[in-house]
C-alpha cells in the first residue's frame, strides 16, 4: 500500500473515532457540584477536539503530498498476536481476576517478544527454560507491584475472580 493511502485511511479512522467519542462524552453524568469547565466531559472533549484536528491535518497533508512510497503490511504476525492476546486478556479478566490474567498476559507477551527472533539451538533447552522462568517471575513481580499501587495507594477496585 502506498504511504499516502495508509495515512489517509488512518486519519479518517482517527477522525471517526474522535467524533464518536466526542458525541459520547455528552452522555457522562456529572456530580451536582461539577459545572462548566469542572465537568468530567470537558477535558475529554478538549483532547478529542485536538485529536480530530490532528486527524484533519494528517488527512490534508496526505492528500496534498501523495507520498507514493510503498509501505510494509500494517498487520504483521506480531501485531495480530498482540491484538489477540490483548483481547483474550480483556475477556478473561472478569472471569479469573486481575492478578492471574495479568500474569498470564505479561508472560504471553514477553515470551513472544523474547523468542520471536530467537533461534533455538539443540543444546539451548536449559537456556530457554531459564529464560521462561525469569519471564514468569518478571510477570509476577510487575503484577504484584501494579496491584499494590492500584489497590492500596490509588484505592482502585481491580477485577476479582468469579471462580475462586
Amino acid at each position: 500500500m502506498e504511504n499516502w493511502r495508509r495515512e489517509a485511511i488512518f486519519s479518517v479512522i482517527l477522525i471517526l473515532f474522535s467524533l464518536t467519542f466526542f458525541i459520547y462524552s455528552y452522555q457522562s453524568i456529572d456530580p451536582p457540584f461539577a459545572q462548566g469547565l469542572a465537568s468530567s466531559g470537558t477535558y475529554v472533549r478538549i483532547w478529542l477536539s485536538i485529536l480530530t484536528l490532528l486527524g484533519l491535518i494528517l488527512l490534508i497533508k496526505s492528500m496534498i503530498k501523495k507520498n507514493k512510497t510503498k509501505m510494509e503490511a500494517m498487520f504483521s504476525i506480531t501485531v495480530v498476536y498482540s491484538i489477540i492476546v490483548l483481547l483474550l486478556y480483556i475477556l478473561i479478566m472478569p472471569i479469573i481476576g486481575y492478578f492471574i490474567s495479568t500474569i498470564l498476559f505479561l508472560f504471553a507477551i514477553s515470551s513472544y517478544y523474547n523468542f520471536y527472533n530467537f533461534k533455538v539451538i539443540k543444546d539451548s533447552k536449559k537456556l530457554i527454560i531459564t529464560k521462561l522462568i525469569k519471564l514468569f517471575f518478571f510477570s509476577l513481580i510487575v503484577t504484584m507491584i501494579t496491584q499494590y499501587i492500584f489497590a492500596n495507594i490509588l484505592r482502585v477496585l481491580l477485577p476479582r475472580s468469579q471462580l475462586f
